[in-house]
C-alpha cells in the first residue's frame, strides 16, 4: 500500500481514510509531520476550492481528524520545532521577496527585460552594479579623508597657526572671487569648486584634533586609495567568479553537445514582447547556421594553395594599408601653409577618412580569406583596433615632430632676437661713453660738409647740438622724439631749470636755426 505523501488532492481526502489510518501506524516521525504539515495546507486552502459548503465542511472535519491523530504521535518538542520551521522559512521568503523592492531600478530592468531580453538589461544591471562601487567607495573616501578635513577647518580660527599655513590654498584670492560667477569660471570648475572639499589640492599637510590627537591626511588618503583600489579589484573577481559558477556555458561540457546546449538554453524565457522573440528566434537559427557551419569546417580540415594565397594576398592589403595611413597622417601633419580650409583642417580629414573607409575596406577583404562567420569577425575587429592604435599613435607622434619644429623656429626667433638687442645696447653704451660733439662729428663727417652750407637770405642763427636752442629769459633744450633714430628731425622741447625764476619775454621772437643732431638724452 502506497503511503501518504504531500501531491495527494483534496478531493480524495475522504476515500483515503482508512489507509491513512493504517499508514500512519508503520510511519516515521519525519513522515508524520510532513503529512502534518499537508494537512494544515489543505486546511488553509479548503476556502479557495470551488465545491459547496458541504463537501467544504466535511472535508475540513476530515483534516482536523487526521491532524489530531497525527499530532497525538508526535511530541509538542518536534512539532514547535517544525511550526518554527516553517514560520522561518516563510519569513525568509517574504524577506527575499521585499529585498526585491529594495533594489533600485529593478522594476525598470524588469520592463526592459521583458522588451528586449535578458542580454540588454544586463548592460543596466552592470550599470546598476558600478554605480554601487562607484557610491562605496566615495562613501570610503567621505569617511576618512573629507570629512576629518572638514572638521580640522571647522575648528581653525583666523590668525591661526593653521590658518596662516592654509591660506594660500583654502582662500580665495579677491581677483578670483570677482569672476568666480561668471559661466566661463563654472565650465571650467574654476571659483567656488577650486576651492572647496571635491579638488585634492584644498587639503593640507596635516590635521589635528585638539592637542593630543593627531590624523595625517596624506597617510589616510595614501591609505584610502589603496583601500578603494583593493576593494574595486576584489569586488570584480568575486563577481565574475560567481557569473562563471552559475553559467552552464562556461564549462567543457558546451563542446561535448553543441546543438543539444543550444537548442534547449537558447531560448530566453524572460521575453514578453512579440517582436523581440521574433529577433530572438532569427539570432538562435543563426547560431545553429553558425554551429553547423563550423562543424562542417572542422570535419573537413583542409587548405587548398590557393586559399593560402588569397589569405597571404589579403593580410599583405591589410599591411599595404596601415603603412599608406601612416604615411598620409604623416605627410598632412607637416602642411604650414593655412591658407584655406582643406589645409586648415588636413589632419582631422585625414584621420576622420581613414577611420571611415578603411575598416569596411578590411570586411571586404576578409570576404577572400574564407574564414567561419565567428573567426572572420574577431580578426575583423583586431584589425580595426590596429588601425586605430597606428593612425593615432602616428598622430600623437606627428604632432610631437610639429610642436619640436614649432620649437626650434622659436628658438631661432629668440636668438636673432637677442643678437639685435645686444648690438642696440652696445651702440647705447658708445654713445654714452662719447660725448655729444664727437658723436655729431663721427656721425655726419662724411655725409655733411660745414663749408658747403648755401648762407640764409634772412636773419639765420646755427645752434650746435649740444646746447639746443636757449631763450634769454626761459632755457629749453631739444630732445629727439623718435628714440630709434639718431638723426631725427622732429623734436620735442623741455624747460630747463626751476619754473619760479622763468620770465615772460615781452615779445615773441621768431629764430630761424639749423641743427646738426638731436640730443637723444640729457645727460
Amino acid at each position: 500500500m502506497r503511503p501518504h505523501t504531500s501531491t495527494r488532492t483534496i478531493g480524495g481526502l475522504e476515500d483515503d481514510e482508512d489507509e491513512d489510518e493504517e499508514d500512519t501506524r508503520n510511519m516515521s516521525k519525519d513522515r508524520i509531520l510532513e503529512a502534518i504539515r499537508h494537512k494544515r495546507e489543505i486546511i488553509g486552502k479548503l476556502r479557495c476550492q470551488p465545491w459547496n459548503m458541504k463537501r467544504k465542511r466535511r472535508t475540513l472535519k476530515v483534516a482536523q481528524r487526521h491532524l489530531q491523530r497525527q499530532e497525538a504521535k508526535v511530541s509538542k518538542a518536534r512539532l514547535l520545532k517544525a511550526e518554527a520551521g516553517r514560520r522561518i522559512t516563510l519569513m525568509s521568503r517574504w524577506f527575499d521577496n521585499f529585498k526585491i523592492y529594495l533594489i533600485l531600478w529593478e522594476a525598470k530592468i524588469k520592463r526592459i527585460e521583458s522588451h528586449f531580453g535578458s542580454v540588454v538589461s544586463s548592460y543596466f544591471t552592470f550599470l546598476r552594479w558600478t554605480l554601487g562601487v562607484n557610491v562605496t567607495m566615495t562613501v570610503i573616501m567621505l569617511m576618512f579623508v573629507i570629512i576629518p578635513e572638514w572638521l580640522a577647518d571647522s575648528r581653525m580660527t583666523f590668525a591661526s597657526e593653521r590658518y596662516n599655513r592654509t591660506k594660500s590654498i583654502k582662500i580665495m584670492p579677491d581677483d578670483v572671487r570677482l569672476r568666480a560667477d561668471e559661466m566661463s569660471t563654472v565650465w571650467d570648475l574654476g571659483g567656488y569648486m577650486e576651492y572647496s572639499l571635491i579638488f585634492y589640492g584644498y587639503y593640507s599637510r596635516e590635521t589635528f584634533f585638539g592637542e593630543t590627537i593627531r590624523y595625517r591626511v596624506p597617510v589616510a588618503y595614501f591609505l584610502s586609495n589603496i583601500f578603494v583600489l583593493g576593494y574595486s579589484f576584489f569586488t570584480i573577481l568575486r563577481k565574475m567568479a560567481a557569473n562563471a559558477r552559475t553559467s552552464k556555458l562556461s564549462s567543457g561540457k558546451t563542446e561535448q553537445y553543441v546543438f543539444n546546449w543550444k537548442a534547449f538554453t537558447g531560448w530566453d524565457f524572460t521575453i514578453g514582447n512579440a517582436e523581440t522573440a521574433g529577433n530572438v528566434h532569427m539570432a538562435n537559427v543563426i547560431k545553429f547556421r553558425e554551429a553547423i557551419a563550423e562543424f562542417t569546417v572542422n570535419m573537413k580540415k583542409k587548405y587548398c594553395c590557393l586559399q593560402i594565397l588569397l589569405r597571404l594576398f589579403a593580410n599583405l592589403l591589410v599591411f599595404t594599408m596601415l603603412a599608406f595611413s601612416v604615411w598620409a597622417i604623416l605627410a598632412v601633419s607637416q602642411i604650414r601653409e593655412t591658407d584655406t580650409f582643406v589645409k586648415q583642417n588636413a589632419v582631422s580629414i585625414t584621420v576622420s577618412f581613414i577611420t571611415l573607409i578603411f575598416p569596411n575596406l578590411f570586411e571586404l577583404i576578409g570576404k577572400l580569406e574564407r574564414y567561419h562567420p565567428r573567426t572572420a569577425l574577431r580578426i575583423q575587429l583586431a584589425r580595426v583596433l590596429c588601425l586605430y592604435i597606428v593612425n593615432y599613435y602616428t598622430l600623437i607622434v606627428s604632432l610631437m615632430m610639429k610642436l619640436r619644429d614649432i620649437e626650434n623656429e622659436r628658438k631661432v626667433l629668440e636668438e636673432s632676437q637677442m643678437v639685435a638687442i645686444n648690438s642696440i645696447n652696445g651702440l647705447r653704451t658708445v654713445n654714452q661713453n662719447r660725448t655729444v660733439r664727437d658723436l655729431v662729428t663721427s656721425s655726419f663727417s662724411d655725409h655733411i660738409s660745414p663749408h658747403t652750407t648755401p648762407a640764409p637770405l634772412e636773419p639765420w642763427t646755427t645752434v650746435l647740438a649740444d646746447f639746443g636752442p636757449i631763450g634769454v629769459s626761459n632755457p629749453k633744450a631739444l630732445v629727439s622724439k623718435d628714440n630709434s633714430m639718431h638723426n631725427a628731425s622732429v623734436v620735442i622741447t623741455h624747460q630747463i631749470g626751476p619754473s619760479d625764476v622763468w620770465q615772460t619775454p615781452y615779445e615773441q621772437i621768431t629764430r630761424n636755426y639749423t641743427v646738426y643732431t638731436c640730443v637723444r638724452s640729457c645727460y
